[in-house]
């Protein structure tokens, strides 16, 4: 099973259900899944494709979420990085997943 499939199979049950709670926010699983597939249109407008592993440094908020998710849907596997890391401790993370600097810089 491919893990975005995780949201899609959620929205039809729990679509307006609560899933992301940060701070005072609130997102609906429905709204979960619609982040994600824009996270997923960007980073593929930006030339990820599928079989990428894209670093993904956020702090811990929704926005990791998005990303990963995003990730998946476009096809690729997403690398978590600690944004706590230092430089070099970086770069010993991401070596053995074959990435060196990141291509792509996504805010939000």
């Amino acid at each position: 099973m491919h893990l975005s499939t995780l949201l899609d199979s959620a929205v039809p049950s729990a679509g307006d259900c609560e899933a992301v709670v940060y701070r005072e926010r609130h997102w609906a699983c429905r709204e979960s899944t619609d982040a994600a597939r824009r996270a997923a249109s960007v980073l593929r407008e930006a030339g990820l494709r599928p079989g990428d592993r894209p670093a993904v440094m956020t702090y811990n908020a929704p926005a990791f979420l998005s990303a990963a998710f995003g990730a998946w849907y476009a096809g690729a596997t997403p690398v978590p990085v600690n944004h706590k890391l230092q430089t070099a401790e970086v770069a010993r993370q991401l070596r053995p997943a074959g990435l060196g600097p990141p291509a792509v810089r996504v805010r939000g």
